[in-house]
């Protein structure tokens, strides 16, 4: 995760950056404290043009508003930093687990 976000700094386009974060993923798929960042990481520099990276962000936002209700705040600050792609991934993601959140969501 480290690397990932040290390099998304300097280019945020470059494919390390994607790798890294798939490899944060297969280290720790459910390690709590990782995915807000990793949500907010990917939402805010489209690196969701993967669809294997959109299914693993997917199962990040499930597990946050399925489980860990105390963590929804950090898909609000994902949201308010995403990029235009990033918001209407958050916005389907989160209206297909948790139609109620939608509007929270939006502010």
């Amino acid at each position: 995760m480290a690397l990932a976000l040290l390099q998304v700094q300097r280019d945020p386009h470059d494919p390390v950056v994607v790798e890294a974060l798939k490899m944060a993923y297969f280290v720790a798929p459910n390690d709590a404290r990782l995915m807000p960042v990793r949500i907010d990481m990917v939402a805010h520099f489209d690196a969701l043009a993967l669809p294997d990276v959109k299914d693993l962000v997917r199962n990040d936002i499930r597990l946050i508003l399925i489980r860990r209700s105390g963590s929804r705040s950090a898909l609000v600050s994902a949201y308010r930093r995403a990029s235009k792609l990033g918001k209407a991934f958050l916005e389907d993601a989160v209206e297909s687990i948790d139609p109620s959140f939608l509007a929270t969501l939006r502010g």
